[in-house]
This record gives C-alpha cells, sequence and structure tokens, in this order.
C-alpha cells in the first residue's frame, strides 16, 4: 500500500498514512487530523478550521469560509461546531440580499442534533460565533443592502431590511432559548465568558435595533418596541443573576 508523511496540525508529528486516507488520529497527541479535500491536501483538525474560518469572517471574506467549512464537512459531515459555523454563514448564502433562512435552519438542526454529547461546548462556541462574527457582519451588511435598494423604492427598502433584522432577532432568540433551558451541572470557565459576553451583546444588538426603527423608519417587524426592550431588560437582568452567581469563578 502507497504511504505519506504528514505533519499533525495540533503537534507537529511525524505520521505516516496511506494515500487514500481521508483522516486519521495523531499517535503522539490525538488529534484528528483531516484532508480537507481533494483539491486542497492541507491537513486541518476541527481547531484549525474554526480558525481559519475565523480568519476570513473577520476579513470579510465569507466566501472563502463558507468553502473550508463545505470541504471538511464533506469528509467529517457530524461535525457539531463546522455544521454551526455553516449555519450562521448561511444567512448569507442568497442571490439577493436577503436572510436565507432555510438553509441556516438545516445546519443549525444539524449541528445541535450532532452536539448533544457535549452541548456546553457547541453553546459556548454557539455563542462566541454569533457575537463575534454574525451580529456586527449582518448589521453592516443590511445597511449596505438598505442603501443599495433605497435609491429604487425607499419602501421597499424599510420592508426588507426591517423582515430581515427581526429574523436576525429571531435567531438570537433561539440562541437564548437553547442556552437558558440546557442546565448543566458543571459550567466550564469558557462557558461563563461566552455567556456574559452573549448577554451583554443582546443588550448591545437591542439598542441598534432601536436605533435602526428611528434611522431607518422601520415598521414591519417592529412596530411594538416593546418585544426590543423586553429582551434588553431580561438580558440585563439575567447577566446580573449569572456574575453574582459564577462572577467568581
Amino acid at each position: 500500500m502507497e504511504t505519506k508523511v504528514i505533519k499533525c496540525s495540533n503537534c507537529g508529528g511525524a505520521l505516516n498514512i496511506s494515500k487514500n486516507r481521508k483522516q486519521c488520529k495523531c499517535s503522539y497527541c490525538g488529534s484528528i487530523n483531516i484532508v480537507a479535500s481533494k483539491e486542497n491536501k492541507e491537513i486541518m483538525d476541527v481547531n484549525e478550521v474554526l480558525k481559519k474560518g475565523g480568519r476570513y469572517e473577520g476579513n470579510g471574506n465569507d466566501g472563502k469560509a463558507m468553502e473550508l467549512y463545505d470541504s471538511f464537512l464533506e469528509i467529517n459531515p457530524e461535525e457539531p461546531l463546522v455544521l454551526l459555523a455553516r449555519a450562521l454563514i448561511s444567512l448569507i448564502d442568497s442571490p439577493n440580499d436577503d436572510f436565507n433562512m432555510e438553509l441556516f435552519e438545516e445546519y443549525f438542526n444539524k449541528g445541535i442534533n450532532a452536539a448533544k454529547d457535549n452541548m456546553m461546548s457547541a453553546l459556548d462556541f454557539l455563542m462566541y460565533q454569533f457575537c463575534k462574527y454574525t451580529i456586527p457582519s449582518m448589521c453592516v451588511w443590511q445597511h449596505y443592502a438598505y442603501s443599495k435598494l433605497e435609491s429604487t423604492s425607499k419602501r421597499d427598502a424599510r420592508k426588507r431590511m426591517s423582515t430581515n433584522m427581526l429574523l436576525l432577532f429571531q435567531i438570537q432568540n433561539k440562541i437564548i432559548n437553547l442556552v437558558e433551558n440546557s442546565n448543566f451541572e458543571k459550567l466550564s470557565k469558557s462557558y461563563i465568558e461566552e455567556y456574559k459576553n452573549f448577554q451583554n451583546s443582546i443588550v448591545e444588538f437591542g439598542k441598534t435595533l432601536l436605533e435602526y426603527t428611528d434611522l431607518y423608519g422601520l415598521k414591519y417587524g417592529f412596530f411594538n418596541k416593546l418585544d426590543i426592550k423586553d429582551s434588553i431588560h431580561i438580558a440585563k437582568t439575567r447577566y446580573k443573576q449569572f456574575v453574582k452567581k459564577y462572577g467568581n469563578k
């Protein structure tokens, strides 16, 4: 059998594998190394994929991040964290400037189902990804799309922006429900930190939505601002309660 030597993406150890293998476990550190795709023979583990995808998203290269996640999922379709990252970036996978909710739901549900044995890690990552990349990039994207459409139809621009921002608000609430309904006996330090960041992000996002309702004259989804104000109030309350319980850990 023809073999080749590769370096482990985690520890750098030399691994001797069959040329046809798509993944292997490092005999030194135990990391799972994956050949990303037939076109790209770079060896990556899950953490490397997520870091690289995060860099792409942070630089506005959403298309490259999408390709990276897709190439990884072709080989390992049940990896929950990559599925969740792909779910959030799926929102922009649309021929127009609307959110692709159907694709989001597909990857999101797969990711949550695959994460049943390690839900804390999945929610930790989901909160991080949503706050760090999704909300900021989506707000900028919606502002751009609004400006583009406003030149031809101000009414249509307001309608599509309010609809999409409301959808983003609903996704936020979907994540909140998952987090609040998960009763973990012991929380990791990372989860504690991301929870606090997430509740703060909800407050800031709510304020942004309220600003948008005035700035853009949004009516269609936000005729009643009480829903957003309630979300801000609840997030602040949850934050205080959580810090009181876990602040010193």
